[in-house]
């Protein structure tokens, strides 16, 4: 089952409850990582998908279905937000146009949090859960592309 937070815009200058509806934003967190990363700590509020047939039964089970009169924002990251986060917001947009002529779309406001879970638990420890636990992926030593080293298992010869 999948949720959303209500938030609200700061107030419009008008004070008309009628476009009040207008204001309404649903955020969701989508956290891209290995279910042992997420288990080791995550985003409050934050989802785990990391498999991208998920992301298409997240996005025709709820984004689809959702009010059109409110606005979906959905922030992907991972570990650095480089790989994982990234593939899945590509992904997550690719469905969205195969739904919709172009330029429409069902999700205009998707993100990707900079840095990714790395650089928030760091700054906001307390927004985290396990007060800021934080679990490093097993595969990667360096948030960096150039010089990352999967780990190997010794080879028997």
């Amino acid at each position: 089952v999948f949720f959303f937070l209500m938030i609200r815009r700061p107030p419009r200058s008008t004070q008309s409850r009628s476009s009040a509806a207008s204001d309404v934003y649903k955020r969701q967190i989508i956290d891209c990582r290995f279910q042992y990363e997420y288990n080791g700590g995550h985003i409050q509020n934050a989802i785990n998908i990391n498999q991208p047939k998920d992301i298409e039964l997240f996005f025709t089970e709820t984004i689809l279905k959702s009010n059109p009169y409110e606005q979906n924002i959905v922030v992907f990251h991972c570990e650095f937000s480089q790989k994982r986060g990234p593939r899945m917001y590509r992904h997550m947009r690719e469905l969205d146009r195969s739904f919709n002529d172009y330029p429409n779309l069902n999700l205009p406001n998707i993100y990707l949090l900079e840095g990714g879970y790395n650089q928030f638990h760091k700054k906001f420890p307390l927004l985290c859960t396990l007060q800021g636990g934080y679990i490093s992926c097993l595969l990667y030593t360096s948030p960096s592309p150039r010089d990352r080293q999967k780990s190997r298992m010794p080879s028997s010869a």
